[in-house]
């Protein structure tokens, strides 16, 4: 039986129009609106080439370094960073391919070291993992590596110059037996300052306390210094291009861009997997949600970080002024580890990065350049034990979540008990966007507090 000619014209139509509904489903998946969905490389056009990243050990830098005179008194070596350097190629070359005998010392006993001899006590504002860093330095076998955990100082003395001591967070010392060649305390001496400011014992100063150095009298030429962030600078040629383009790459899609009333604009990547936000106040956030992988150690953990923010912005401001960046703080996550990053002269962190399971899972990037300062005659800041002492119920308070106070003596011991270090540096003023003169007061678990360098009145703190 033959088909009529209106049923094959109905077969043309249908078939026309089927082939019509996958035309239009592919211009709607492929030539969407720029609103849903973006180049970076067409946003914004140029490049920046990827820095090289430092190494993990090479990023460890110290927040103090002090040659003991061998009297209870201390002096800041001239050149600490470089010091510091030379000090962790000795230990790599005494540590490499051998073992490290590892015990602890009575806190009398390292007392009484520390007061007694000359010596050079290596500080951080963060706790490294004592195993992990011997490893780092090369050594095969490590004895006893279990009972120190993490320490925060590396010290050396004259009369065992074959051995380095580390002190923990807690305060407890312990001796590590290594073939070290030499001492590095001779360099040290050389290199103290001779008109710098003298630093004591927080606990000598004040009658108890932490052995945290602390200076009697301090003359500081610190200046108050005008501040631009970088994307404000940067937006003058190419807004966000160059943290989006390299955290995302030239050609990716974003499926979809988000601003919200106060300005924030986020770039979602995949069903909302990564994300970039280029926060109105000028900083930006990138978030991704990580999946199975190995957790890494503190250092593969921090080279992760390093190799990252070298590729998503640098390790210059975005119109390539230099910046010397240097970590301030690392903890332990679920996981992995939390990094932060300091400008130099510039106290709080610019840049934040958490890697979790061997991942970057949220990246944070504030970073601001100076844009002008004002010039000042150096002169005396206020004592640093006054600073402590006037200001502890107020660091008590904080750190215990108090608003009522608290007995002075009580909080003057416990407060005294916790700092770990306290040094003259800027603290960046959210409200002013300056640079303005500080002693900042680092406690044991990481907070840090600032107070005005030459009134000792509270600027701020970071948990």
């Amino acid at each position: 039986m033959r088909r009529s000619g209106v049923e094959i014209l109905k077969d043309i139509l249908l078939v026309v129009l089927f082939l019509a509904t996958i035309l239009l489903l592919y211009l709607t998946w492929t030539q969407r609106d720029t609103a849903r969905r973006l180049r970076v490389a067409d946003l914004w056009p140029g490049s920046r080439q990827v820095q090289t990243a430092p190494d993990a050990g090479d990023a460890l830098e110290p927040v103090l370094a002090a040659y003991g005179k061998g009297n209870g008194s201390f002096v800041r070596p001239e050149g600490e960073d470089e010091l510091w350097h030379g000090v962790l190629q000795q230990l790599r070359d005494a540590c490499d391919g051998r073992g490290v005998s590892v015990a602890e010392i009575p806190g009398e006993q390292y007392r009484d070291l520390l007061s007694s001899y000359e010596s050079l006590r290596i500080s951080f504002d963060y706790s490294i993992p004592f195993a992990e860093f011997c490893r780092y330095c090369g050594a095969r076998r490590i004895l006893g590596a279990e009972g120190v955990g993490r320490f925060t100082s590396v010290i050396f003395f004259t009369p065992v110059p074959d051995s380095f001591f580390v002190e923990t967070d807690d305060g407890r010392a312990f001796r590590a037996v290594a073939a070290l060649e030499s001492s590095p305390v001779p360099a040290a001496s050389r290199l103290a300052s001779v008109d710098g400011a003298t630093y004591y014992f927080l606990q000598d100063v004040i009658g108890s306390g932490s052995l945290a150095l602390i200076p009697l009298d301090y003359k500081s030429d610190l200046q108050i210094q005008f501040l631009e962030l970088e994307s404000a600078l940067r937006l003058r040629e190419a807004p966000h291009r160059l943290v989006a383009e390299s955290v995302f790459g030239e050609t990716v899609d974003f499926v979809r861009r988000i601003t919200d009333d106060f300005g924030n604009v986020t770039y979602l990547y995949g069903y909302g997997q990564k994300s970039l936000t280029c926060n109105a106040g000028g900083d930006f956030e990138y978030c991704a949600t990580v999946g199975a992988g190995q957790e890494g150690g503190f250092f593969e953990d921090l080279q992760t970080a390093l190799d990252f923010v070298s590729a998503a912005g640098g390790w210059d401001a975005l119109n390539e002024q230099q910046i010397d960046f240097r970590l301030s703080y690392a903890e332990d996550v679920p996981r992995g580890h939390h990094y932060c990053f300091k400008q130099s002269q510039c106290a709080g962190p610019a840049i934040e990065v958490e890697v979790v399971a061997g991942q970057v899972a949220y990246y944070r990037r504030n970073v601001a350049v100076a844009s002008g300062g004002v010039q000042i005659t150096p002169r005396e800041a206020v004592a640093a034990a006054n600073v402590v002492a006037s200001n502890c119920n107020h660091i008590y308070n904080v750190l215990h979540d108090l608003t009522l106070t608290v007995d002075s003596d009580e909080s003057l011991s416990y407060v005294a008990d916790n700092v770990s270090n306290m040094q003259a540096d800027h603290y960046r003023s959210p409200l002013e966007k300056a640079l303005l003169p500080a002693w900042v007061v680092t406690m044991k678990d990481g907070t840090q507090f600032y107070f005005d360098l030459y009134s000792g009145t509270p600027l701020g703190y970071v948990r």
